[in-house]
């Protein structure tokens, strides 16, 4: 007799290639993951499998079975949403955050999952766009909490809000005193975070489209790190704003006035269109639900005439562009 638990077993092998990754995901172990299978092939009367290649293939039965494990997988995920009660889902989602969402409000996304799904355990992996999304296609990662420029036509995408990221330096730095353009910021030392990082690309492409180069670059690979050096007056830094708003009130960092100015940086909540995995996509809505960045924090500027710092105070925007 079939079960789901088979069933989902399946789908992950054919997912990810192999019984041993889908023991991983499973949180099982390969002997059991090869039971599971075993028992729905001889229920069936089929191999659902080719093991004789590298990685593990779908037989011709086995890519007829796919589509139909889908849909009672998801079948069983909305008898369960709908009817049973959400205190009794139990399920382990891994889910890739920028550390720039886990600076600012990965507790309250933390919080709100737990309330509502307490059965959910939740694995968190922080790093950088692109490993994310390279995880997110090897899938070692079942939801990704990014920044975007491009959406890839391979996932589904919920829009999390803009963040504005500015030049910044340390008040010990002497800037110039008018107006700072690429050209004259090259002269000076830029932190950025790791080399293949949306940060680091965003910074040479902006550089780069404006007639100039930045070649004195000094790179890191979190946020935290990036404030601290530019707070420390070891470069100018694309700082995101509502990381350092106390900073820039209190006078310990300095916005620089560039011209022209960097556009906000989209974040998206991401997962795989062909992916069934109901909870991921709840966790997602809970995302946008309770990210910050939605609601739009920017800056509201006086720009002194003889100056090229900025005075700052924070202030409460509205709902940022999509």
């Amino acid at each position: 007799m079939l079960n789901l638990k088979q069933l989902e077993t399946f789908l992950w092998i054919a997912r990810l290639g192999s019984f041993a990754a889908a023991a991983d995901r499973l949180n099982s172990t390969q002997s059991a993951v090869s039971i599971r299978i075993q028992e729905l092939e001889h229920a069936l009367g089929v191999k659902l499998f080719d093991r004789s290649h590298r990685t593990v293939q779908l037989t011709p039965k086995g890519e007829d079975l796919a589509p139909r494990a889908e849909q009672l997988i998801e079948m069983a995920w909305d008898i369960q949403a709908v009817i049973g009660d959400p205190e009794s889902i139990s399920a382990r989602i891994r889910i890739g955050v920028a550390d720039l969402i886990a600076l600012t409000w990965l507790g309250s996304l933390v919080s709100a999952v737990r309330d509502e799904y307490p059965g959910v355990k939740l694995e968190i992996d922080v790093g950088l766009a692109v490993e994310l999304v390279d995880k997110l296609r090897k899938r070692e990662l079942d939801l990704i909490l990014t920044p975007a420029d491009q959406m890839p036509s391979e996932f589904e995408s919920w829009f999390l809000g803009n963040v504005d990221f500015l030049w910044m330096a340390s008040p010990s730095m002497t800037m110039p005193s008018s107006k700072v353009t690429p050209g004259m910021l090259q002269d000076f030392p830029v932190i950025t975070l790791s080399e293949q990082s949306f940060h680091h690309n965003t910074v040479n492409k902006w550089f780069r489209e404006n007639g100039a180069k930045c070649d004195r670059i000094i790179m890191c690979n979190n946020i935290s790190v990036l404030i601290s050096l530019t707070h420390d007056g070891m470069g100018v830094g694309l700082v995101p704003a509502p990381c350092v708003a106390a900073q820039v009130k209190t006078k310990k960092l300095q916005v620089i006035d560039t011209d022209p100015k960097i556009d906000p940086v989209p974040f998206y909540a991401l997962m795989p269109l062909d992916a069934s995995a109901p909870m991921a996509e709840k966790i997602a809505r809970i995302a946008v639900d309770v990210s910050d960045f939605k609601e739009g924090s920017s800056f509201a500027m006086t720009v002194s005439k003889s100056h090229s710092i900025l005075d700052f105070s924070l202030v409460s925007a509205g709902t940022g562009p999509s």
